[in-house]
């Protein structure tokens, strides 16, 4: 809701708005928690908070976090929503081969920069958010990888996990990828 106010010149009344919302809106917007331990996506559904999932977990672990916080939501007697989970994803369109093994082997050395930050120095913790120690299998089974129809599978299977919104993420978000996209994997 904006408020106006008038403001006279000698030429003319102009009014200027607000793009702030009222205090108190209704609804409120939604809040998201990003979370990828177990005890915090418990918290996150006990708390009302949408769910946040990272990009560095595998289809199989994101599918585990989601049932966490699933069962949470249905263990308070509230319905589950796809909507209020959301997860992000690396999208990576290849055509072939070649562009494949390439995305594979650029992503693997992004996910070891991560992994590295993940990790305290001497080792006794490792974030939620590290990927699998296999970084081949953490890029081919956590990414939107392939040619069009694999990617579609690919967010299927998260749809039918649970997932509501997947946010993409990294190097495949660029333009041409983003046409690509949504002139291929969109439709279907």
């Amino acid at each position: 809701r904006r408020w106006r106010v008038p403001h006279r010149t000698s030429a003319a009344t102009t009014v200027r708005c607000s793009p702030d919302p009222a205090r108190g809106q209704r609804p409120r917007p939604p809040l998201w928690l990003a979370a990828g331990r177990p005890e915090s996506i418990r918290a996150a559904a006990r708390g009302g908070y949408n769910l946040l999932l990272d990009q560095f977990a595998t289809f199989d672990v994101i599918a585990q976090r989601l049932a966490i916080y699933r069962d949470e939501i249905v263990k308070m007697g509230q319905t589950f929503d796809p909507m209020t989970v959301g997860v992000s994803r690396a999208i990576l369109l290849c055509r072939n081969a070649a562009e494949r093994a390439q995305a594979v082997e650029n992503r693997s050395k992004s996910l070891a920069r991560m992994n590295a930050f993940g990790r305290s120095p001497d080792g006794k913790y490792v974030s939620s958010m590290t990927s699998d120690a296999d970084l081949v299998r953490a890029t081919e089974e956590g990414a939107l990888i392939g040619e069009p129809d694999e990617v579609i599978e690919r967010i299927r299977g998260l749809q039918n996990a649970g997932v509501g919104y997947i946010l993409m993420v990294g190097m495949g978000t660029r333009i041409p990828t983003l046409h690509a996209f949504a002139k291929e994997v969109l439709p279907a």
